[in-house]
């Protein structure tokens, strides 16, 4: 009869952002071990608090399943001999696998003959035997993105293990850890409720943890901390935006959830809402109020915030007035900071850049403000031709420049050293104070966008030119000295950086090359790098190449396209784009298919390996064939070379089109690997230009033909 398990592990506060990824390895742990041990369960759920991490299990089998197995020997010919008596190699393979030579069978192998097979039978064990060696295999497997030791003990885990409860169909499965023994006794709240007792099963035990002020379902404290949230705004008149990071934080930091609503002095609110909102949810994780719906204009802060607090109690001003208390002491200092900084203007902080270093090899944030402004600079002669430039070049210029020479200052301000999370936002702050024109403060504030996954791209010409030349220079200098992203590490955030200017320049419609941008880059840090330049501009290339294809593929389109248009060679992501838009047209079509294997012809036919050919020799074409195909070739190729000038690639790939009936003549009717090598190696040359004129576009070797 199928049973239920229970699976408690009882710690000391595990840090709110470990518990998403620890529950999500325990459900899948937990199946993979289960599975591994041939034991059959439904894996339910996984449950977690702070102080404990919760697996149910329902339907766990009560044994093994049980199998057979077989293992192939030696062949029969050498196994026997010519008498049909065993040979040694015959008993060597029967003692290897554990059974006699009488038992071992004769299988015929499909495509290979008749081997000598073992078979053996594993009978399945029961499951109550084996929980208590795959339970502590399943804690220990868990990892976390930094672990701890205590006491004299060796068990690594995210904080002290306390207890363990581990039930199978009711019944204790037996084991230790680490000293700490597993049994049926859990506990509840460790303010209001700590005192132990007993469980007997999953039904049980969700009730009983409620009754000792713990709700075991991350799901379900989360709807509880949203709608206490929401009355309580209610009441105070005002709104509190969807903050689902804030939520999935706080739902982990607390067992029962209360809502409480404070308030602080309505003289704060003269200071920077960024600088309220950072210090009510960054640093306090408590919900800021405003006056109005989030998409309503001029909606304003109140003087409320909500906080979590995580104790069930009559009386909640003790724990208000502590958080109003909190939240005062930072918001005068906040106050005091702003006031202080704004005293001493942002150009005033510039030089001292000088005295503060960027990294060790790369020199201060003085030498990186340089390379950005001449970077910029660059940047706008490049983009000279685009509309937008050409018509303010010179205002343009003077704004970005203006924008990157003080956009690290803020860095040295008391605010930003106090609340690191704010450069960007004080230095745009303090520059309007200073004077500095609009554009070049929300320039300042625009050049660190995008900060993370999903955030707002720079709107402003000046603000997309200092962050990309921002981007460039930190991903340039990292990789010049060897400190490229490996795996899941990224410490320097080079990728969100790079899919940043990819970003970028896909909305900005910001055409350039990478490789000038990069090499760019590479010249201001002449002197500075520990790797050679062709390597580190190479290694900088195939990583753009990577964010680029993240970028098209979230924007809809099949990998093999954006493979295809990536192994082109080319290098301007507005030019990229465009390819693969008229190519996902191209290839949508019914006759693409019949195109793609009479290309496919071409390519497959030319030698692998031959990387260099002669031009067509035009005057020794001696078939009608190949005479036609080598004329339509001519005609093909000059109004691809016009397409491609002017960017019309539906055009381009409609008159490459053009060129398959004469392809498939040719095929039809020429011989290709022909005796005479000097009418062989043109008609390759033939066939070379006319793969070379398809890959002007795309390199279509990377297409699937058949579309799903």
């Amino acid at each position: 009869m199928p049973m239920e398990l229970l699976l408690e592990i009882g710690v000391e506060e595990i840090p709110a952002r470990f518990m998403a990824g620890a529950l999500e390895q325990l459900f899948t742990k937990a199946k993979e071990l289960l599975a591994k041990n041939r034991i059959a369960a439904e894996v339910k759920a996984t449950y977690g608090t702070p102080r404990r991490l919760i697996l149910y299990a329902d339907h766990v089998a009560e044994e093994q399943e049980s199998f057979i197995e077989e293992i192939a020997g030696p062949p029969k010919k050498i196994a026997y001999d010519q008498h049909g008596q065993p040979t040694k190699a015959a008993f060597g393979f029967a003692k290897n696998q554990g059974v006699s030579v009488e038992d071992l069978k004769v299988r015929t192998i499909e495509g290979k003959g008749e081997y000598l097979v073992a078979v053996k039978h594993y009978q399945g064990r029961k499951t109550r035997e084996l929980l208590p060696s795959i339970l502590p295999k399943l804690i220990t497997s868990l990892s976390f993105p930094k672990v701890m030791r205590w006491g004299e003990g060796s068990l690594l885990f995210a904080r002290p293990i306390h207890w363990i409860v581990a039930l199978y169909g009711g019944e204790v499965i037996p084991f230790s850890l680490d000293g700490i023994k597993s049994g049926r006794t859990s506990y509840g709240h460790r303010f209001t409720s700590p005192g132990p007792f007993e469980v007997s099963d999953f039904a049980s035990f969700e009730k009983q943890t409620e009754e000792a002020q713990v709700i075991i379902s991350p799901q379900r404290r989360r709807v509880m901390i949203q709608e206490q949230i929401a009355h309580l705004a209610a009441q105070e008149g005002g709104y509190v935006p969807d903050d689902p990071q804030l939520l999935d934080l706080v739902t982990f930091l607390v067992e029962y959830p209360k809502a409480i609503c404070g308030s602080f002095d309505p003289r704060f609110l003269q200071l920077p809402e960024e600088v309220l909102v950072t210090s009510m949810r960054g640093h306090q994780k408590y919900f800021p109020i405003y006056d109005r719906p989030v998409h309503e204009p001029n909606r304003k802060l109140m003087p409320k915030f909500i906080a979590i607090c995580n104790i069930k109690t009559d009386d909640y001003r003790l724990i208000q007035a502590g958080n109003e208390r909190v939240l005062r002491a930072r918001l005068a200092d906040a106050e005091f900071f702003y006031h202080e900084d704004r005293k001493i203007p942002l150009s005033h902080l510039v030089e001292s850049l000088k005295k503060v270093v960027f990294q060790e090899k790369l020199g201060t944030l003085y030498d990186k403000v340089e390379r950005i402004r001449r970077i910029v600079a660059f940047l706008v002669n490049l983009f000279s031709s685009d509309k937008r430039f050409s018509d303010r070049k010179e205002d343009i210029l003077n704004l970005a420049d203006r924008a990157a020479y003080l956009c690290k200052a803020d860095l040295l301000t008391e605010m930003v050293k106090e609340f690191p999370e704010l450069q960007g936002v004080m230095g745009r702050e303090y520059a309007l104070c200073a004077g500095e024109k609009p554009e070049v403060a929300e320039a300042i504030y625009e050049h660190y966008l995008p900060r993370f996954q999903d955030d707002d791209l720079p709107k402003t010409l000046p603000g997309a030119l200092v962050g990309i030349a921002d981007k460039i220079d930190n991903i340039v200098g990292c990789f010049g000295l060897g400190l490229i992203p490996t795996g899941s590490e990224d410490p320097y955030a080079l990728r969100r950086q790079a899919q940043g200017i990819v970003n970028i320049l896909i909305q900005g419609g910001y055409r350039l090359s990478l490789t000038e941008l990069i090499n760019q880059a590479i010249q201001l840090l002449e002197g500075k790098l520990t790797r050679k330049p062709e390597e580190v501009r190479d290694e900088v290339i195939s990583f753009f190449q990577q964010r680029i294809f993240s970028a098209l593929s979230a924007r809809g389109f099949d990998s093999d396209l954006i493979e295809a248009a990536l192994a082109s060679g080319d290098d301007d992501v507005i030019r990229l784009l465009n390819k693969l838009v008229a190519l996902k047209l191209f290839v949508d079509q019914a006759d693409f298919g019949s195109l793609m294997t009479s290309l496919k012809r071409v390519i497959n036919i030319i030698p692998k390996g031959m990387n260099t050919f002669p031009e067509v020799d035009a005057e020794a074409l001696r078939e009608e064939a190949e005479k036609r195909l080598y004329g339509k070739l001519q005609e093909v190729r000059a109004q691809v070379f016009i397409g491609l000038q002017q960017e019309d690639y539906r055009k381009v790939l409609q008159n490459l089109a053009g060129l398959k009936r004469d392809i498939d003549t040719f095929f039809e009717e020429i011989l290709v690997m022909a005796e005479d090598e000097k009418l062989r190696q043109n008609r390759l040359s033939l066939l070379q230009a006319t793969k070379a004129t398809f890959s002007q576009v795309v390199d279509f070797s990377k297409i699937v033909a058949e579309r799903g």
